[in-house]
């Protein structure tokens, strides 16, 4: 009963992208075919400049592709599944190390208005942690398609 209703919730494209029919998010499938920048981690300044290019690119003919919120990297996860906690067979790529979300740490905010550290999910067993932004971590791009 649990698998058939992930199966019904994500639906792959054949595009690079999976829909997830809950969230309404348009997901890529598999950021290590989006180029060489995507198939290694990176930090979060990094993670920026490649989501900017992404867009420039117009990948899948969007350009509102965008870093996820850790809720909707955490909606990703299926809780069956650990080493990685992802579906391999809806979702692919790396997952031996952290995703970025675009969530900020409340509590590194600097008195310039930036933040110093960004949450994260470790794609091993689906933990949430913050990470300071010079670490170097993987990138699921998600874009709203409602």
């Amino acid at each position: 009963m649990v698998k058939a209703a992930r199966e019904a919730r994500f639906t792959a494209n054949g595009d690079n992208t999976v829909t997830d029919k809950n969230s309404g998010l348009l997901i890529v499938q598999d950021p290590t075919q989006l180029g060489e920048d995507f198939q290694r981690a990176m930090t979060y300044e990094e993670a920026e400049k490649a989501i900017a290019a992404l867009n420039e690119k117009g990948h899948a003919g969007f350009k509102d592709w965008r870093l996820p919120t850790v809720e909707e990297l955490c909606g990703m996860l299926d809780r069956t599944k650990h080493d990685p906690c992802y579906d391999t067979g809806i979702f692919k790529g790396k997952f031996d190390n952290w995703y970025w979300s675009g969530d900020q740490c409340a509590w590194t905010r600097q008195e310039d208005g930036s933040y110093t550290a960004a949450w994260c999910l470790g794609s091993g067993y689906g933990g949430v942690d913050s990470l300071d932004k010079g670490s170097r971590n993987y990138v699921r791009p998600v874009r709203s398609s409602q």
